[in-house]
């Protein structure tokens, strides 16, 4: 994921499952599951925590100029990823994403 941001704007990133399928041991150590995604921690963008009760994570651009994570994602499913721009109220872009093996 990755966004050029000009000075004095922001870009918000909302990811929100619309259908997961992991794998086996998806769940991890804390037996709590995963949205189908993962992020690199080393990224430009500020990851907000993952709601399972919505199915929603936000992203956050941090930096003046180029902004860049890594995403993985797993198993099978499919997500809604929505922009939002310059503080916008709703989403200036939308895209259904659709990921599987």
């Amino acid at each position: 994921m990755a966004a050029q941001v000009p000075e004095g704007a922001k870009v918000l990133v909302k990811l929100t499952a619309l259908s997961v399928s992991s794998p086996p041991g998806a769940a991890g150590a804390s037996g709590r599951m995963t949205p189908g995604w993962s992020y690199s921690i080393d990224g430009d963008w500020r990851a907000g925590t993952y709601d399972s009760q919505a199915g929603q994570q936000i992203f956050q651009s941090r930096l003046i100029g180029d902004n860049e994570t890594r995403l993985r994602f797993d198993g099978a499913g499919q997500a809604r990823i929505d922009i939002y721009e310059c503080d916008a109220t709703a989403p200036t872009r939308s895209q259904i994403l659709t990921w599987g093996p």
